[in-house]
């Protein structure tokens, strides 16, 4: 489980580089790790915009131009991947 320390840093990285941007594309690849169907997810976030992203506690909380809020618990592997818009994700 990621500590409060790399949790800033994760959120100092994301808000340095999606403040703003216009979401293309959303997908939900794990539809358990979810609290919602993945076919609202992608609705709700495409077109959308992230205005900030703040922490509270061990959750990431993606504010969205439509007031909606993501919350994100990286749990027990903490992994994330930022990929430029055509890059290959990794598994």
């Amino acid at each position: 489980m990621p500590e409060v320390p790399d949790l800033e840093a994760i959120r100092g990285y994301v808000n340095a580089r999606i403040t703003g941007l216009p979401i293309a594309r959303a997908e939900i690849v794990i539809p358990i790790i979810s609290r919602m169907p993945k076919e609202d997810f992608a609705q709700t976030l495409e077109g959308n915009r992230f205005t900030v992203v703040d922490r509270r506690g061990k959750f990431l909380l993606s504010l969205l131009a439509s007031d909606h809020i993501m919350a994100v618990n990286a749990m027990l592997t903490g992994r994330w991947q930022y990929l430029a818009s055509g890059d290959k994700k990794r598994g």
